[in-house]
């Protein structure tokens, strides 16, 4: 739970494009469907309140569950009102029945989510350095943990001072996963990375949710499940660094092999670049295949090398390709974009013609002694 990642695009097209997913989303309008809601909750003022006034940790769970080859997006939009500075709060000991008293209760939400020993959680709590101190500090500590056959071990940790509601408002949960790991990003405004997890992938059949800890008075505004097919399958080709050389060695046509990032003529705010990077095209019987190799300098761990990064098809003018291009999200964007080849100087040219921008590669010649 410690750390958030920033969702940039490698090569981020800000233009419109279909997306196969499903949205889930609850509010009061409602009545926050799609969850379990514990015994202790209540809707008022347009929120969800979840009282813990036990000594128990208390779950808000999804009642649907997502596809084994999706990624999903969860956002929660929270707050603990029991989370003034020095303020203690009753809970009843469930073990001794008697009423006891906690600061700073915990509260988040929950994911991967198979049943109470299995299961992924974001913690959140508050604290100060040293109360009513002239030099105190509050602070928020974001830790994020796997709990696996009731054994709970911490991933990431995060203390935050800025940035987040460290009261009694609302801040903003979004926890991202696919195949390749998971980010959660935190923030009252602006959201930041509180973690990168690639060892967390999504789990089939799993549930999403929010919890209460003792004391906490959880307010909800809303959440929102959003599953997308993850096409990062799709997208392998099974090339490696070995089989790619000993391919490169007996190959004979000039265009394939290594391209380097040369320039870019870009209209900002429709398309950015994320790195300079190294691609490969590999021949096949339309045109070519665009691999992505290295050189990501935002997100790098969205795409691994060897994946497809677009493709080239070959048109009745020489040198001149219809173009599949794959954005972050791993959707193909095909609509009026077209690369081109000059075969004397070895530059690749890819057109966004619609965003006013292109991208330049040059052909990566090995260095040769005579």
């Amino acid at each position: 739970m410690r750390g958030l990642r920033q969702i940039t695009l490698a090569v981020a097209l800000l233009l419109a494009m279909v997306c196969h997913c499903a949205t889930l989303y609850s509010t009061w309008l409602n009545g926050f469907a799609y969850f379990a809601l514990p015994a202790h909750s209540t809707m008022r003022q347009r929120q969800l309140f979840i009282d813990n006034t036990t000594s128990g940790t208390l779950l808000a769970t999804d009642t649907v569950t997502h596809d084994r080859n999706a990624s999903f997006r969860f956002v929660a939009s929270i707050a603990n009102r029991h989370n003034s500075e020095g303020r203690r709060y009753a809970y009843i000991d469930a073990r001794t029945g008697k009423k006891r008293k906690t600061e700073n209760p915990q509260w988040g939400v929950l994911w991967n989510y198979v049943d109470s020993l299995n299961y992924c959680a974001l913690t959140l709590q508050c604290a100060n350095s040293c109360l009513h101190d002239l030099l105190d500090v509050r602070s928020m500590t974001a830790t994020v943990t796997r709990t696996a056959g009731g054994r709970t071990t911490t991933l990431r940790q995060v203390t935050l001072t800025h940035g987040v509601n460290l009261y009694e408002g609302f801040n903003n949960v979004r926890v991202v996963a696919d195949s390749l790991g998971t980010t959660v990003l935190l923030g009252s405004d602006d959201l930041v990375v509180a973690a990168s997890l690639p060892e967390l992938t999504p789990v089939a059949g799993s549930h999403f949710g929010t919890f209460a800890g003792k004391g906490a008075l959880l307010a909800v505004k809303r959440m929102v499940i959003q599953s997308v097919h993850d096409p990062s399958g799709d997208l392998a080709t099974g090339w490696t660094a070995e089989s790619l050389e000993r391919h490169f060695a007996g190959s004979t046509d000039p265009l394939e092999g290594y391209w380097d990032y040369l320039d870019r003529s870009l209209e900002e705010a429709s398309l950015r670049l994320g790195g300079r990077y190294r691609l490969a095209l590999v021949k096949t019987p339309a045109g070519y295949d665009i691999l992505y190799i290295a050189g990501a300098a935002t997100d790098a761990h969205l795409w691994q090398p060897f994946m497809l990064k677009g493709k080239l098809t070959a048109t009745r003018f020489t040198g001149s390709y219809d173009l599949v291009w794959y954005d972050t999200e791993k959707q193909p964007f095909t609509t009026d974009v077209h690369a081109g080849i000059d075969p004397v100087t070895l530059i690749l040219t890819l057109h966004f013609p619609l965003a006013s921008s292109q991208l330049r590669f040059a052909k990566w010649i090995p260095h040769t002694r005579h």
